[in-house]
This record gives structure tokens, sequence and C-alpha cells, in this order.
């Protein structure tokens, strides 16, 4: 997680075995987040929707995402979760 003055930047790889095909769902949470939010995927020409930190993604073998989120709030994120389902 990085920030600068007006967002927040999330940097999420997946790391697979060589043969791994199958794609994974995660869901993500920051913590500092409150809210309705808007995630950029940086370079991906998508968006996600974020409620309280909380959005969920796919991540392809080997996947990167950048995520971006405006910053609402004085209190920078302090922790980067992901559940895999």
């Amino acid at each position: 997680i990085r920030e600068d003055a007006t967002s927040v930047w999330i940097f999420a790889a997946r790391l697979t075995e060589i043969g791994e095909t199958s794609t994974v769902t995660t869901q993500c949470t920051v913590s500092g987040l409150s809210g309705s939010a808007t995630v950029t995927v940086f370079d991906e020409g998508r968006t996600l929707s974020a409620v309280d930190g909380t959005f969920t993604d796919s991540f392809a073998p080997d996947a990167v995402h950048i995520y971006s989120v405006l910053k609402t709030g004085p209190a920078p994120p302090q922790s980067f979760r992901v559940v895999v389902h």
C-alpha cells in the first residue's frame, strides 16, 4: 500500500506454480476506508465497487493488479487483507 496526496494505491500480485491455470476470486479489505468508494484498476480500463474498504476481484495465474482509491478521510490505511475464495 502506498499513498499520495489524493489516493491510496494498492499493489497486488498472484504468484503461481508452473502449470496452474485456474482463476481465483479474492476479497480485498483495506483498513481505514469507510463508506462506498470506486476502486480504479490502473491501466485495465475498469473499476470496482468497495464498501467499507472491501472489494472483490479475480486473479488469473501470475496476474498483477494496481488499484487506486481516492482518499475520503484523514486516516491512512493501516493494513491490507486478502481472502481467496
